[in-house]
């Protein structure tokens, strides 16, 4: 198998911190439960979700699932790092989005690495479906020092001022292990409440490999092998802001190398179908108040039902919203 999606069974406690903590505080969260194969559960009722901190409920005024307008941002990585097998999966799940998306969402294009190509808000989808298709090959021309992180930051930019839903989909190969505009998307996303969702087409680090010595009790040295964990992953950042990311090694390993089948593309069509779905319809929950960190679950049916679902919402909420008493009921949950 060679996709993932960074979710881990069992219950999923993710901290959202308010910002005027101390103060009531009404707050308008996105959230989505995915599944493992990245199926999203819809029509959840709103006693279907708990918010808590440790053994304290915190009251949930409403649940509605928003399908507003939607502004998205497309970052892709358009290097000589991105090798053949990338490009076509890159060219092929991006195409197949746009020509499928809703025709009130909005969409925008950055290059990363490679020559530099944009696309503002508002560009034709005949234009941004023939600059997508053009990704298919190596662009001549001068490539940029920005790295994809750094495009990131700058799509952030072009979102401002904020709009609730804001999203962006990047295609990486991967970051570089500890590169320094790590934290400062993530802080930037989040402060601007814009989730990230993306694909991954090179090999995932989990860690780094260090071998040594270390001395017995008798003062012999015996050999040491440890695996340093690599906190810094696009499955970890997406996580943060409330998005998901998919990941696709088309670089292969030692022992094989990447073969791209047809059916593959079809699925992995279908993984970048179920992506959109997540952004452009979400649960948005608003709390009637909180004061330190919570999270959310399902109610303890609900979890026996859908034991291997994720609960992913951004880790830090900044904002606080008017009140509002709308609550409609959905009918029963699905799968979709």
């Amino acid at each position: 198998m060679r996709y993932g999606l960074n979710l881990s069974y069992g219950l999923l406690f993710l901290a959202v911190s308010a910002g005027g903590q101390n103060q009531p505080c009404e707050l308008d969260i996105p959230l989505n439960i995915v599944m493992p194969d990245v199926a999203l559960v819809r029509n959840m009722h709103q006693d279907g979700f708990i918010a808590h901190r440790g053994s304290e409920v915190f009251p949930i005024r409403s649940v509605n699932e928003d399908t507003a307008p939607r502004r998205i941002v497309v970052v892709v990585e358009n290097g000589k790092n991105v090798n053949p097998g990338a490009r076509k999966v890159e060219v092929s799940i991006l195409g197949d989005i746009v020509k499928n998306a809703r025709a009130e969402d909005s969409f925008a294009l950055l290059t990363a690495i490679g020559p530099r190509r944009e696309l503002p808000f508002g560009a034709p989808r005949e234009t941004l479906l023939s600059a997508i298709a053009e990704l298919s090959s190596p662009a001549k021309g001068n490539g940029q020092g920005k790295s994809a992180l750094d495009a990131v930051l700058e799509a952030a930019g072009s979102l401002q001022p904020a709009q609730p839903g804001d999203s962006i989909i990047l295609f990486t190969m991967g970051p570089e292990l500890g590169e320094a505009a790590y934290g400062r998307v993530g802080k930037t996303l989040v402060a601007a409440g814009i989730r990230l969702f993306g694909f991954q087409l090179g090999r995932a680090y989990a860690g780094v490999y260090s071998v040594g010595v270390t001395p017995s009790p008798g003062g012999v040295l015996l050999p040491r092998a440890t695996v340093d964990p690599n906190r810094q992953t696009m499955f970890d950042l997406a996580d943060e802001t409330g998005g998901f990311f998919l990941g696709e090694n088309t670089e292969g390993d030692p022992q094989r190398s990447y073969q791209l089948s047809d059916e593959r593309l079809r699925l992995l069509n279908k993984f970048g179908g179920q992506l959109y779905k997540g952004i452009v319809e979400y649960y948005r929950i608003r709390l009637a108040s909180a004061t330190d960190d919570f999270a959310f679950d399902l109610n303890d049916s609900l979890r026996q039902k859908f034991s291997k679902a994720h609960l992913i919402y951004p880790r830090k909420v900044p904002r606080c919203s008017p009140a509002s008493t709308a609550n409609p009921s959905p009918a029963n949950p699905t799968i979709k």
